[in-house]
């Protein structure tokens, strides 16, 4: 039993490490290298991602019975199942792979977590540990957002933060989790001291900040629903903060407006139409293969062919 025990702890720190380590790497997903010319180029996130994949699923299998009792199980396998098969007609069947193997490997994660996360103590050093792993991105955030070094807007002209991601916008949804979780824990009176909340108050101010200056419509638009959803049902002065907070950013950053604007007047030069034009162009390529579509991780490649 203690050696079982043991290893649950060893699986944890090591879940830990990964949540910790994995968004200051994520822009590694850039850097291609090859092991062998003979063999497709690769990156750091891959590696990791394969090491992952194949150490959880070991760790899964030597407790098989635990793994299929997990809620969802059933309806994840399906999903999974499919993912696999669609590897074998996928335009590009490498690329349907390493799709298949990222989506596996979170559900894989998922797994192990809810084998290993017994009690209240582990549960909430996981969230100290998700709240810590934003630190380097945000840091590098700021440096680019102080010395521009942020990516350049194609439709707008201005510079979006990016963190340690490879695009804004996996940073400003990897942003709205950390100011959800920092908001909630400010909310729920139980969980923290009151000498406490101040900070974290202020930590969450800086994190909206942060999702505000990667102009990112989705993820801001996800904020605001959070905000209404849970102002409405149950903290209406977090509802309005959240107005307050909206008409600040609206007033202070000029290239907000714009793509505040942009959205609803349906600038013909903005992303918003060419994401529409996009759509329109593709989705009789989409009803080719309704059902089973045309395999993971395939849409940049047929849409650069038949576009």
């Amino acid at each position: 039993m203690k050696q079982v025990k043991d290893k649950d702890q060893h699986i944890f720190y090591f879940i830990l490490a990964l949540i910790f380590l994995r968004p200051s790497l994520d822009i590694l997903t850039n850097w291609q290298f090859e092991i062998h010319p003979s063999l497709p180029e690769i990156n750091v996130n891959l590696l990791i991602g394969g090491l992952v994949f194949v150490l959880a699923f070991a760790c899964l299998l030597s407790k098989y019975r635990q793994t299929i009792a997990t809620p969802l199980f059933i309806f994840i396998i399906i999903f999974l199942a499919l993912a696999a098969a669609a590897v074998f007609y996928a335009a590009d069947g490498l690329i349907a792979s390493k799709e298949f193997v990222r989506l596996a490997t979170i559900f894989l994660l998922y797994f192990l977590a809810f084998e290993v996360i017994k009690n209240k103590e582990q549960f909430f050093l996981l969230l100290k540990v998700i709240l810590a792993s934003y630190v380097i991105p945000a840091a590098a955030a700021l440096v680019q957002l102080a010395f521009g070094y942020g990516l350049a807007d194609d439709f707008g002209g201005f510079q979006r933060v990016f963190g340690t991601f490879a695009h804004p916008n996996p940073f400003a949804f990897y942003t709205f989790l950390i100011a959800a979780l920092l908001i909630l824990l400010v909310l729920s009176k139980d969980l923290l001291a009151k000498e406490k909340r101040a900070w974290y108050w202020l930590a969450a101010a800086i994190v909206v900040f942060l999702l505000l200056a990667t102009y990112s419509r989705s993820a801001l638009f996800t904020l605001l629903l959070f905000i209404f959803f849970f102002g409405i049902l149950k903290y209406r002065k977090l509802l309005i903060i959240g107005m307050v907070v909206f008409f600040a950013g609206y007033l202070l950053f000029p290239a907000f407006q714009e793509r505040f604007w942009q959205l609803l007047n349906l600038d013909p030069y903005g992303s918003v139409v060419w994401r529409f034009r996009l759509w329109k162009d593709m989705l009789p390529v989409a009803m080719w293969h309704p059902w089973l579509g045309h395999g993971l991780g395939s849409f940049t490649e047929i849409t650069e062919f038949y576009r």
